[in-house]
């Protein structure tokens, strides 16, 4: 390498480094491509640290080759979380502090490089040169600031990549699930996704049916108390349910917080609150995953059941169920909107059927339309 400028040659391999670096889809594949970009300057070690990302799962990443990985500061970095760590002193103090910790020999010579990201904290690189070079010329480090630049776009857009990746995971999930109202929120319960129709769904939830005349909706959703609640439950059970090292895209299986909201004799809003997590080489990030819709029910069968169920003598419980069955819910559906077993479900289903003098849930729901 020259000791002022790279020769056209070697500037040729950094170009096609670089463009491999741009095509990695995994962070595995961009680590081994930092690695090979690095090997052609001849260090004697070079660290990055990354700002919070989603490819990081939300938090710093640092990557490095051939610095001293048992230093003190960096393994209290990783203890205390890299946020804490930088915000102790001013930032350049902390990270030349950490650059000299870190350094394979104590006469290593090192440069530290920051960038911003506007107001955002910003990539920083770590180079080291062994001790019998000299120290790092100006155009070296002019050189090397721009192969950072450049390897900071790489990183964000593999961080875009994946957050695309799953968003259109999610989107696809949902659009089997099939529901008019979507919102994901992140553990920080702020809203990451959302459509419209759940907008104006939260809107007739707290303010009444009237609320879906409205024109101008906000923003952003506004998650009433009993969501957010609901919410920190999903993220609870989710904690107590780890995932398996396989897992990419999983929501839970069935809702873990049911929310209803009568309106009228007509309609009723309902929501399913769920966690979601989708995993990458990092570890899990988290979600919930908020789905709502907007019921209408058929006031002619509430009259007869309401008739049948004052002459039979059905119990308030029985009612609900009773409702339910005449909605097409199938036991398992009854049981988790009700929050009951499915055996005690079943006890209920057959109490109704002998009181109503019927043998099949098909006969109890045609004597109910009489």
């Amino acid at each position: 390498m020259s000791e002022t400028r790279p020769a056209p040659a070697f500037s040729g391999l950094v170009l096609e480094h670089l463009l491999g670096l741009a095509l990695q889809s995994s962070l595995t594949n961009f680590e081994q491509g930092l690695k090979g970009l690095f090997d052609l300057f001849e260090l004697a070690a070079w660290a990055c640290l990354f700002p919070p990302s989603f490819s990081a799962g939300g938090r710093h990443l640092f990557i490095a080759h051939r610095v001293k990985s048992d230093a003190p500061l960096l393994r209290r970095a990783a203890a205390d979380g890299w946020e804490k760590f930088i915000g102790e002193s001013e930032t350049s103090q902390r990270l030349n502090e950490l650059a000299a910790d870190i350094a394979p020999t104590s006469s290593t010579r090192w440069r530290v490089i920051q960038f911003s990201r506007g107001r955002q904290a910003g990539f920083t690189l770590f180079v080291y040169r062994p001790a019998d070079r000299r120290e790092f010329s100006a155009a070296e480090l002019e050189m090397l600031a721009e192969i950072g630049r450049q390897v900071d776009r790489c990183f964000i857009a593999l961080a875009r990549q994946q957050e695309q990746e799953f968003f259109g995971g999610l989107l696809k999930l949902v659009c089997d699930l099939h529901p008019e109202g979507l919102c994901v929120m992140d553990q920080r319960q702020r809203v990451v996704l959302e459509n419209r129709q759940f907008r104006s769904h939260m809107l007739i939830w707290e303010q009444g049916a009237a609320a879906a005349a409205q024109i101008n909706l906000p923003r952003q959703t506004v998650i009433p108390g009993v969501w957010l609640k609901a919410c920190q439950e999903a993220f609870a059970t989710y904690q107590q349910n780890p995932l398996t090292p396989t897992a990419r895209l999983v929501v839970s299986h069935g809702p873990l917080g049911f929310l209803e909201q009568k309106l009228h004799a007509m309609d009723t809003l309902e929501g399913t609150v769920r966690y979601l997590a989708f995993q990458n080489s990092l570890g899990v990030i988290p979600y919930v995953l908020l789905t709502s819709s907007l019921k209408h029910t058929q006031t002619r069968r509430l009259p007869s059941l309401e008739r049948l169920a004052a002459q039979l003598g059905f119990s308030p419980r029985e009612m609900e169920v009773a409702q339910l069955v005449l909605e097409g819910a199938s036991g398992a559906e009854i049981s988790g909107r009700l929050k009951v077993a499915l055996p005690t479900v079943k006890t209920h289903i057959r109490h109704l059927l002998h009181k109503s003098k019927v043998k099949t849930r098909l006969q109890f729901v045609s004597l109910c339309h009489r």
